[in-house]
């Protein structure tokens, strides 16, 4: 079938158009003016009354909350709420009870959220064993690896500098992404870079608020240093707000 009049975009264009699509796949993105040439004029229309199509979207950063608190979010209704919102593939945070921080509860949520065939799944993997704050708690990340490519002690820093510079290390070593969520933020990051130019691997940054945390970045990658970063929707168009999120909303536009 055919779905004409329709806003086409990607992270190269946007424009209007049509999409042929067949066994439920795209399989040509047309301009406006072929859309009216005759060797299309046999598949079936559809109308898309002047909305947006685009890639499907990637949460990298979601809480499932299961195990442990489904009273708030359980991997069905999260996936499913995310499918109805255009997001196909979902990072979910390992800070669940208990803490998802082994190969076997990695494993779990996994093939959990493959039965339920909604939203693909990420599920993330904790960088140390509880969330606790010492070297000698790191996960196996040789042994977890396989099975995610994502570890993250969200909410918490890593403030032992041992433990932050073995983890980053093994980012590196074993290519998977070190996310951290910082407090104070701007203060974090820049101890976070200055690991990341000792030992290098595969750091990025969780929702960044502020313009200080931004350029800090920016000047880390013009060195050289493997570095990324996200930012909400919230904290990218609201500040000066009461309402309550971690990182705080800040107190200027960015």
């Amino acid at each position: 079938m055919r779905i004409n009049n329709i806003r086409i975009i990607d992270e190269t264009q946007d424009f209007s158009g049509s999409v042929l699509l067949r066994e439920g796949k795209i399989l040509r993105v047309m301009e406006e003016a072929e859309t009216r040439e005759g060797e299309f004029a046999d598949e079936p229309v559809l109308d898309g009354k002047g909305m947006a199509l685009l890639p499907s979207f990637i949460d990298l950063h979601a809480h499932m909350r299961e195990p442990g608190y489904e009273y708030k979010e359980n991997l069905e209704s999260g996936l499913s709420a995310a499918l109805a919102g255009g997001f196909t593939q979902v990072c979910a945070m390992a800070n669940t009870d208990p803490v998802t921080d082994s190969k076997e509860k990695v494993r779990a949520n996994l093939e959990k959220a493959k039965k339920l065939d909604l939203a693909r799944l990420i599920q993330v993997c904790a960088v140390t064993r509880d969330f606790a704050d010492d070297r000698s708690a790191l996960v196996d990340f040789a042994a977890i690896r396989p099975w995610t490519p994502i570890f993250s002690n969200d909410g918490k820093n890593m403030e032992d500098p041992q433990a932050m510079e073995a983890a980053l290390r093994a980012s590196g070593r074993y290519d998977f992404i070190l996310s951290c969520h910082c407090e104070p933020e701007t203060e974090m990051v820049e101890r976070y870079i200055k690991v990341g130019r000792k030992v290098g691997g595969n750091l990025h940054i969780c929702h960044i608020s502020t313009r200080e945390t931004m350029e800090a970045i920016r000047r880390a990658k013009e060195d050289g240093i493997n570095i990324t970063c996200e930012v909400t929707p919230h904290h990218l168009f609201s500040w000066d707000d009461t309402y309550r999120v971690a990182p705080p909303l800040p107190q200027e536009k960015m």
